[in-house]
């Protein structure tokens, strides 16, 4: 499998607005999408905003690996395990 920026970002333009569970530990999460990025807000209210340019590199670690491991994205965004649940999503 492999994706393309405009391609996720089209295809989760659909999510915006949606609660989620992250998914390894159902952690509840909304997920937004903005001009700059994706927006991901947990239990805590505590926004986690991440720009295009993070998920250029992630997508590009994903189309090479097609891992769903958050730990195979730590040196790129502490927040793999929301943006692996929307690929998860849009790819089913």
């Amino acid at each position: 499998m492999r994706l393309e920026l405009e391609e996720v970002k089209e295809l989760a333009s659909s999510l915006d607005g949606e609660t989620f569970n992250t998914l390894y530990r159902p952690k509840p999460f909304l997920f937004e999408v903005t001009r700059r990025g994706f927006v991901y807000t947990p239990e805590s209210g505590k926004a986690e905003p991440q720009d295009w340019k993070y998920m250029e590199q992630f997508l590009q670690r994903f189309n090479e690996t097609n891992s769903f491991s958050p730990s195979d994205y730590k040196d790129i965004s502490h927040c793999a395990s929301y943006f692996l649940t929307i690929i998860r999503k849009i790819t089913k």
